[in-house]
């Protein structure tokens, strides 16, 4: 299994939402998740394990410091895993993102509009 021993951070204000996308990722067999509310939440988490995070999946829209002002942090902090965004923003919205992101010199490996289609989840973590 991918990220047998590394992790999946999951970045989103919404406690709902990081709980679906905890018992989505549970479900497909990927155990090792850590889970963030907020832009700094998830930066202080990718600093404490920084070795073992792999793949963050994030929202855009969250207040104080939204997904691709994070994503700016993280590629300055050197994260090379691969990066899912999460949005309930139009595709365009999020499509545009992920060119950003990939400005920032990080691997987007898709958009998701929420919420999240288990299948088209699972499709994006099994091609990382």
């Amino acid at each position: 299994m991918p990220f047998s021993s590394e992790a999946i951070l999951v970045v989103d204000d919404d406690d709902f939402q990081l709980d679906l996308m905890a018992s989505q990722l549970a479900n497909l067999g990927f155990a090792d998740v850590l889970l963030a509310a907020d832009g700094q939440q998830a930066l202080a988490q990718f600093d404490l394990h920084r070795t073992r995070v792999k793949l963050i999946i994030s929202d855009l829209s969250m207040p104080d410091m939204d997904g691709l002002v994070m994503m700016r942090h993280l590629a300055s902090r050197g994260f090379g895993g691969g990066v899912i965004l999460l949005s309930g923003m139009h595709d365009d919205i999020l499509s545009r993102a992920g060119g950003l992101a990939q400005a920032h010199g990080l691997r987007i490996l898709g958009c998701l509009s929420k919420p999240c289609d288990p299948q088209q989840l699972n499709q994006m973590l099994r091609s990382a």
